[in-house]
């Protein structure tokens, strides 16, 4: 099975050497567990390797992007430049158009961007857009079909339900996903600081860890502490 590397320290020697390509990875995470650092670097990996990316967003604009990455030394405006990077806003007002143009562009895109790695930040708002849990199901598949059917290998941002909970907020997409990393606070007493805990909930076809792992954000990116456990 061929692969494609995380880019975030630790991951890759829990998946086995990382991602399988082509796969649809969905993480889950509190606010303020790094799911869009996560996105980022796994993004600037591919640069690092001579792999284009696209960046999908539906709340943040290209400057804000390349800001939050520029925080962490990873300078993207001379990717975008190049056209190894594309950052896509999509507007939530018209979510109908939105995805009509993700339909219509991303084909191109990949073709002339050569494109391997795909970001779409975030499915939560996404699935907000629609009232009707019938409609909402069904522009989450025809979406996941989309990204599984272009052949990129797709990291995916939801948020979670909190505390110890692996699901999604509408808990649908994990059920599409190739594989569900979970980002989240851990407190195992009161009396210690909270811990950020790292677990592979699900990778279809591979064998991989099933520890959960504690991991920092550091100035650098997010580091999974492979040599220590949690529980």
């Amino acid at each position: 099975m061929e692969r494609l590397s995380a880019g975030v320290t630790g991951i890759d020697r829990m998946l086995n050497g990382g991602f399988p390509r082509g796969y649809l990875i969905l993480l889950i995470g509190e606010y303020g567990t790094g799911k869009t650092i996560f996105s980022l670097q796994y993004l600037w990996k591919g640069l690092e390797l001579g792999e284009p990316g696209v960046y999908i967003t539906l709340d943040q604009d290209e400057e804000e992007i390349i800001a939050t990455a520029g925080d962490f030394g990873w300078e993207l405006e001379p990717y975008i430049n190049e056209e190894m990077l594309a950052v896509i806003r999509l507007n939530p007002a018209d979510i109908k158009v939105s995805i009509e143009r993700v339909e219509s562009e991303l084909p191109d895109l990949i073709r002339r961007f050569r494109t391997k790695r795909l970001v779409f930040d975030s499915i939560t708002l996404f699935e907000t857009l629609f009232s009707d849990e019938a409609e909402r199901r069904e522009r989450i598949y025809t979406l996941a079909g989309l990204f599984k059917g272009s052949g990129l290998t797709t990291v995916m941002t939801s948020e979670g339900l909190g505390g110890m909970s692996l699901q999604s907020r509408y808990g649908f997409a994990e059920y599409l996903a190739d594989g569900v990393i979970s980002l989240r606070y851990i407190r195992q007493c009161e009396i210690r600081e909270v811990s950020l805990a790292l677990e592979i909930v699900k990778m279809r076809r591979t064998a991989h860890s099933r520890k959960i792992m504690p991991y920092s954000i550091t100035d650098k990116g997010i580091v999974v502490h492979t040599g220590a456990e949690l529980f």
